[in-house]
């Protein structure tokens, strides 16, 4: 009987023994697998955390390109709304088996096509919006407020995914002390089975040593579960600050440490309020014992700012979740705390760039900016729409926006087929003539954008209007004024072909009068010397004199009309090599002057080198003429830069002038000195004039009497840069 109740108690105790593995077992195999989930939990949430993080960045690019206009601000966002359709596609394949997510994430997928297509939009308008202050913040603003949708489908996609955490985190901790719970109570049993049985066999108290060491193996096993927590805990991208009902710190992970400046061994046993700042320290206490009588799952505070303090005294916003954690030594509370700095430091900024958007909009004064209702109707009315159109916000806000076209276009159906042009397109921009308030027409440049909300449905318009009647007028006279140009070019090349034909009547019908009567004074003195008085041979040296400086005035004045209409073929000369072969002809010309002539080395100038050969002709045959009475004589020609520009000189030490009637050097047959001392007609210089001015330069003379001169000038192309 007592072997009976021996295998009895034996065969209680295996069963007792059995049963309680199989159920750690099964517990264990839960919590690995509660392991393995809250892992994949938290990849998830840290690539939607990334996927915020460029969000964000978007948001300041597109900040950024408000304020600056740089392309590159638009390519940064680009890049972006890129990167988030990659992500989108890691979320997608990490959510698999969660439907709502992926409705959610189908709903993401939407939007960032959207603010693809903005981004695409913008960086295609950039060389107009860069220029276009007005337009550019309206192409912002639906670009914008996409970013943000993404940002908080976004937010929803990881409140869910916290929620998941939570859940499953729960899960594990329940799996956890499950197991613990069953090997005590299990092992309690078989240790009294085993200890009934073995006072009365060895063979009880060897089974009694292997259970115990099984027992001793399970509770290992637990030990290690407890590790992986504390693993998992370390983990968690958040701070996580466990508390007892006494307010004291119990555990921290590794980001509690980073967050808050303390290091573990400060916080452990100390209270949480050293974690709160000073003005809600002593509410504190309160609100604590308070969700000790109701512990559940919940965000603290919700609805109000919560900050955290530092070690250092700073403080910083927080967001926290609590959650109860049931254990042997009582209720526990896990705060998992984050720090939401840069996500409040984001929300001001979006704020703040929606503050100056509307204040920008309602000062701008040189456009009128107004928002319609998909119908048409007025729903907003800038300070620049009353100046432009005369009507108060309280007047036209209501109204449809048709009334501020010409009858003409309303017979036409003109606001509806814009309306219409802007939902197919995307916008519509068009001119033409408006009616104000008091009924006077204005010529408009008028852009109609579509603005579509979140889920794609058609929000409204925008409307800019730019009252462009003075740009219409200048075109207008511009117009005219081209038409009047070609007329009087027309009539200009009439002149010119006169002016040819008057230079070829002057060429042959002048001159050959005037070479007979230069022959026939010649033939007479030469024939009848001998029968004419000194009188008689006088006068006819001076007849022959007078038809020689006609000649000579009608070879000038041909010239001078030459370089008039000439056509000019620009290229770059070598004018230091042109000065020196027109003064090598003026010493062959009078061999016996000796004159120092000093010519600067590589001067070049760009321009009609048969135009310019004259030039040369005209100042350095001066420059020798003007110092034949001059002993020592000296021309020079040289180069200087003056302003960053070539300035070309011909400088003599001859005769000079009186600066008194300097304006008269240029004139045609205006001459200074008397023809006895210096013959000439007084055209050459200007000639001269003529063609620097042609060539887009000019031309200036210094001198004194007796003291020399100094004649200038510049050369257009020379001035541009070309040397």
């Amino acid at each position: 009987m007592v072997d009976r109740l021996i295998w009895l108690g034996f065969a209680l105790a295996l069963v007792a023994a059995v049963t309680t593995g199989w159920y750690a077992n099964e517990e264990l195999a839960e919590f690995s697998a509660l392991s393995g989930w809250i892992t994949h939990t938290q990849t998830v949430v840290d690539a939607v955390e990334e996927a915020r993080e460029d969000s964000i960045a978007g948001l300041v690019a597109i900040q950024d390109y408000c304020r600056n206009a740089d392309p590159k601000d638009l390519e940064q966002v680009g890049d972006m709304v890129a990167k988030i359709a990659r992500q989108s596609i890691v979320l997608r394949f990490l959510t698999r088996d969660n439907a709502s997510q992926q409705d959610r994430l189908d709903q993401f997928d939407h939007t960032a096509r959207q603010a693809a297509a903005l981004s695409q939009n913008m960086i295609r308008s950039a060389p107009v919006l860069s220029q276009q202050s007005s337009a550019r913040i309206l192409a912002a603003e639906d670009l914008n407020a996409a970013v943000i949708r993404l940002l908080a489908q976004l937010y929803q996609v990881s409140d869910e995914e916290q929620r998941l955490m939570r859940i499953r985190t729960a899960a594990a901790r329940s799996a956890s002390r499950s197991s613990v719970t069953v090997l005590a109570i299990g092992g309690s049993i078989v240790i009294a089975l085993l200890l009934t049985i073995g006072v009365y066999t060895i063979l009880t108290r060897r089974r009694l040593s292997e259970a115990a060491k099984d027992l001793m193996a399970r509770v290992d096993q637990g030990k290690r579960a407890e590790d992986k927590f504390r693993a998992l805990l370390e983990s968690a991208p958040d701070a996580i600050v466990i508390v007892g009902k006494d307010g004291r710190i119990r555990l921290v992970n590794a980001q509690t440490e980073k967050l808050f400046g303390y290091s573990r061994d400060e916080l452990l046993g100390n209270t949480v309020e050293m974690l709160v700042p000073a003005r809600f320290r002593d509410k504190h206490p309160q609100h604590r014992d308070g969700y000790f009588a109701n512990p559940k799952v919940r965000s603290m505070g919700s609805g109000l700012e919560l900050y955290g303090l530092r070690k250092d005294g700073t403080e910083f916003p927080i967001e926290i979740s609590l959650s109860p954690l049931e254990t042997e030594d009582g209720t526990l509370v896990s705060s998992a705390i984050r720090d939401v700095t840069d996500r409040k430091q984001a929300e001001e900024k979006m704020l703040l760039s929606e503050e100056r958007f509307r204040l920008i909009v309602q000062g701008v004064k040189d456009y009128a900016i107004l928002m319609l209702d998909p119908e048409g109707r007025i729903v907003s009315w800038n300070e620049g729409a009353q100046r432009i159109k005369g009507y108060t916000a309280a007047e036209i806000i209501g109204q449809h926006f048709s009334r501020f076209y010409t009858p003409a276009d309303l017979e036409a159906d003109r606001p509806a087929s814009e309306l219409k042009t802007a939902r197919k397109d995307g916008r519509c921009e068009i001119e033409g003539w408006r009616v104000r308030k008091d009924g006077s027409l204005f010529w408009a440049d008028v852009i109609i954008t579509t603005m579509y909300g979140p889920n794609g449905d058609l929000r409204g318009f925008s409307k800019v209007t730019r009252d462009i009647t003075e740009r219409k007028k200048a075109e207008e006279t511009a117009r005219a004024f081209n038409q009047s140009a070609r007329r009087h070019a027309t009539q200009l090349e009439i002149v010119n072909k006169e002016l040819e034909a008057f230079s070829y009547s002057v060429s042959h019908d002048l001159r050959a009068p005037l070479r007979s009567i230069d022959g026939f004074s010649s033939a007479l003195m030469e024939d009848y010397a001998d029968k004419l008085d000194e009188q008689a041979v006088s006068y006819l040296g001076r007849i022959r004199a007078a038809t020689q400086r006609m000649a000579q005035l009608i070879d000038d004045l041909i010239k001078l009309a030459y370089v008039t209409r000439s056509e000019m073929h620009s290229e770059q000369v070598d004018l230091s090599a042109l000065a020196n072969v027109v003064l090598a002809e003026c010493r062959k010309a009078d061999p016996n002057r000796q004159v120092e002539c000093v010519v600067q080395e590589h001067v070049v100038g760009s321009g009609d080198p048969i135009l310019l050969r004259s030039v040369l002709e005209n100042l350095l045959g001066n420059a020798w003429k003007f110092t034949g009475k001059r002993e020592g004589a000296r021309i020079e020609f040289a180069s200087v830069q003056q302003d960053g520009h070539p300035v070309y000189l011909v400088r003599d030490n001859g005769a000079g002038f009186d600066m008194t009637y300097g304006e008269k050097l240029f004139g045609a047959f205006q001459r200074l000195h008397a023809a006895a001392d210096f013959p000439g007609t007084g055209v050459g210089l200007a000639t001269v004039q003529r063609i620097i001015h042609r060539h887009g330069g000019k031309v200036a003379a210094e001198g004194a009497e007796n003291k020399g001169a100094t004649f200038s000038f510049t050369l257009e192309d020379n001035q541009r840069g070309v040397q």
